[in-house]
């Protein structure tokens, strides 16, 4: 049974309506995203048509505002968004589908000039869009509008697409516009196509851009958009009809060369039974070198063999696409269609096809996605030249998944990851050494054996009489290989490297953790029920901080707040200092190594 404390409508109803109101008012003081909603809810209260004026009024606003929205600021631009979107799905539609699609229409207008002023590197301001766009195809089969009416509209939008906002847009709109609908709008389509677009006298012209083949003007430009535009939307028009004839025509013989458009022209034709002529335009795609072959033509050329009772050319195919690619899904499907025993004998043959693999780093991948970890090591120690410590993306799985089980291809990762770290000067790779700690640790630790005792690629490198050089991180319970408890290098907390015998600086009084990594933020009243920290990190004290936020600290530490004296060196000396668990943990998982 919930606490009569705890946040439900229930408690909340208990509290009676002047209280409410009381405490509606307090939170909204200073809150311009609340005192909207407020609004929108007591407009909406009276009627509709009072909801859809205020929903008016703040579209109108967030058009005409001009200053330029970062990712910082973001958030509040995006909940704007949303609230007014589902303001015109929840409050308006039900009652008025037509003002609602109305609305949604003017809506989607304000693409163009928020995107002009924000920053949207996430996608999730387009992503509002986006769903605004599917939002009107609900509402146009509602209100029923005349379908040559919708056609225009339609189209007029398509040529406002700069930022990706209509994208899908007729095959959304196909259900409510019908087939008058398509066919007016195809008709449209058609003659924007071919009326040009008005050139400027000579000394009008406006220069946009500069490339090999000279300048570029503004009527050029706009010319290129509108065909693009329209072969867009003819090319949608086709899907949404079944045309597959009409699709193909969009594209001159030459570019259903292509495969990846040879690949899109197949798939249609093979959707509509006509598989010959599939496998025809895939034959005749040009392909190069073989090198580069898109994955969507391969798997339609495999569909149409298979629907052309060709199996056993389908196999060949398969197995000639796993030996191109190692890709585990071609391999899989080809051992599956084998009889039984068979596929033993075929599943080592695709082992020792991957172990002499050129790109070491695909063999690799191909090997944990298998997941073959054994022949992951295999591989490893006998190729461990040729381990390029820069492709971290590879690596640090790797080293991950075999730190346990092989420890030794473990330690020539991440050997090879520190080696670039340090001789590159990449501060920042490698990740925190926290081993699971609730705060911001990096820390890189060294140990040296002798050139002769050492391991297998540990020496490689160095002169006689010099000492082998291993990375090792501070990685809790992960024995010897454990990528996120690499740090970035004997360099400053900024990332710039000590010299000149210079200590280096911590600053990582400074950092603070991402939401989601080492650090646990908690935006919440109470801390109960978020994520444990591990090892010793457990049972920690939650302090709540200046934002509202809970962060775990070790357990009877004394917060160093505003006044105390010395605080900025205490805070550099914890920043500072060496943390025994983390010191235990390498040197366990050093000598490990070397067992």
């Amino acid at each position: 049974m919930a606490s009569k404390t705890t946040l439900n409508a229930k408690n909340l109803e208990a509290l009676g309506a002047e209280r409410l109101a009381q405490l509606l008012i307090e939170v909204s003081t200073g809150n311009a995203a609340a005192k909207r909603k407020l609004r929108l809810a007591l407009a909406g209260a009276q009627s509709p048509r009072e909801a859809a004026r205020e929903i008016t009024k703040r579209l109108t606003s967030i058009a005409r505002a001009r200053s330029f929205i970062t990712w910082k600021n973001r958030k509040a631009l995006v909940t704007d968004l949303e609230t007014q979107r589902r303001a015109i799905v929840e409050q308006i539609a039900p009652a008025d589908p037509d003002e609602a699609l109305a609305l949604m229409w003017r809506f989607m207008a304000l693409a163009t000039p928020v995107f002009e002023r924000c920053d949207d590197s996430s996608g999730t301001v387009i992503g509002i869009f986006h769903q605004a766009c599917a939002d009107l195809g609900q509402l146009a089969e509602k209100v029923r509008q005349d379908p040559q009416a919708l056609a225009g509209t339609v189209l007029d939008a398509l040529q406002d697409n700069g930022y990706g906002q209509y994208d899908g847009l007729i095959g959304i709109m196909a259900p409510a516009l019908g087939d008058e609908g398509l066919t007016a709008l195809k008709s449209m389509a058609e003659d924007l196509g071919c009326s040009p677009v008005p050139v400027p006298p000579k000394d009008q012209w406006k220069a946009v851009g500069w490339g090999p083949g000279g300048t570029t003007y503004e009527h050029e430009m706009r010319a290129r958009e509108r065909t693009s535009t329209v072969a867009m939307a003819l090319k949608d028009i086709a899907d949404a009809q079944g045309d597959v004839d009409g699709f193909i025509a969009q594209y001159d013989p030459k570019t259903r060369k292509v495969p990846q458009i040879a690949a899109e022209i197949a798939q249609r034709l093979l959707a509509a039974g006509r598989a010959d002529e599939a496998l025809g335009f895939l034959e005749r795609a040009e392909l190069g070198d073989g090198l580069r072959v898109p994955l969507a033509w391969q798997d339609i050329r495999l569909q149409t063999l298979e629907a052309l009772g060709r199996g056993e050319e389908a196999q060949t195919f398969r197995w000639h696409c796993f030996e191109r690619t190692l890709s585990d899904s071609y391999l899989r499907a080809y051992l599956k269609r084998l009889p039984d025993f068979d596929d033993i004998e075929a599943e080592e043959r695709a082992m020792a096809h991957a172990m002499a693999y050129p790109s070491l780093l695909h063999a690799l991948q191909f090997f944990l996605d298998w997941p073959a970890l054994d022949r992951a090591a295999e591989l490893l120690e006998a190729r461990h030249d040729e381990i390029d410590g820069d492709h971290y993306e590879y690596l640090a799985p790797a080293a991950e998944a075999l730190s346990e089980r092989h420890p030794l291809a473990a330690t020539l990762v991440l050997r090879a990851m520190i080696d670039f770290t340090l001789t590159r000067s990449r501060a920042k790779r490698y990740r925190y050494a926290g081993i699971g700690a609730p705060h911001i640790r990096q820390r890189l630790f060294f140990g040296a054996v002798a050139l002769e005792a050492a391991p297998l690629g540990m020496g490689d490198g160095l002169g006689a009489g010099s000492q082998g050089r291993i990375g090792m991180p501070g990685g809790a319970d992960q024995c010897a290989a454990r990528p996120t408890g690499l740090a970035g290098g004997l360099a400053d907390g900024d990332g710039g490297l000590a010299c000149d015998g210079a200590l280096q600086r911590g600053r990582q009084h400074r950092c603070e953790p991402q939401d989601g990594e080492a650090g646990g933020l908690v935006d919440r009243a109470d801390p109960a029920g978020t994520r444990a920290t591990d090892g010793v990190w457990r049972d920690p004290d939650w302090l709540l901080c200046r934002d509202n936020r809970w962060r775990p600290v070790e357990p009877g530490t004394f917060p160093l707040a505003d006044g105390i004296p010395g605080r900025m060196g205490l805070l550099r000396g914890y920043g500072n200092a060496i943390v025994p668990p983390l010191a235990a943990e390498f040197v366990t998982a050093f000598l490990e190594s070397l067992r």
